[in-house]
């Protein structure tokens, strides 16, 4: 089954198509392709690329623009969503801050969080196998909350533990599941919470 079929498309549109999920999208090669490729098949839908930002360049950010993509997110992985930033940023060592995003990295001390997360609340994570997770941090999938090979999109994000979960993360209960638990990612604290968009 094709996942851009006639019956998926009733499921997705309207609505966003996000690239993004664990790597650095404008690593990929055929990126460009696969944007216009998008907005052959699917032409009522809004492409959104998150990116880092290392890679984007004038020259990139136009073809890709141009291909179908109508919203550029950098994300911001410091502790300090919504901070003003200038609108150029030279990293420089004692600005970096390491943070433990789902529970991933085991070493220093443990770090609570009661902050809210809407990531599971803003955005439908799909992998390319088709399983749902609950997050963009869950790179090794451990919570999927259904298969949209099997499942309709609406099932899966309308399920009793899907909306449990967002329910608990928007209340700042981080036990919704053990990856929450462990992840200190406060880069979701507030609904849509995006520094630069362009």
């Amino acid at each position: 089954m094709s996942v851009l079929s006639t019956d998926w498309k009733r499921q997705i549109l309207p609505g966003d198509f996000l690239i993004i999920f664990i790597n650095e999208p404008l690593l990929h090669p055929k990126l460009p392709q696969f944007v216009a490729w998008v907005t052959e098949r699917l032409p009522e839908v809004r492409q959104i690329l998150y990116s880092n930002g290392d890679y984007l360049t004038d020259e990139k950010y136009q073809l890709l623009h141009k291909n179908g993509i109508k919203q550029f997110i950098i994300t911001q992985h410091d502790s300090k969503p919504g901070a003003p930033k200038p609108d150029l940023i030279w990293l420089i060592p004692d600005q970096l801050q390491l943070t433990n995003r789902a529970g991933n990295v085991i070493a220093g001390p443990e770090i609570v969080s009661n902050l809210p997360c809407f990531a599971p609340s803003d955005m439908l994570i799909i992998t390319i196998t088709g399983n749902v997770v609950l997050c963009y941090e869950d790179n090794k999938e451990e919570v999927v909350l259904g298969n949209v090979f099997d499942t309709p999109i609406m099932g899966i994000w309308n399920s009793p533990q899907f909306r449990r979960a967002r329910k608990a993360l928007s209340c700042g209960n981080r036990n919704a599941t053990d990856i929450c638990r462990r992840c200190n990612n406060r880069s979701h604290q507030k609904s849509e919470a995006f520094d630069y968009v362009l």
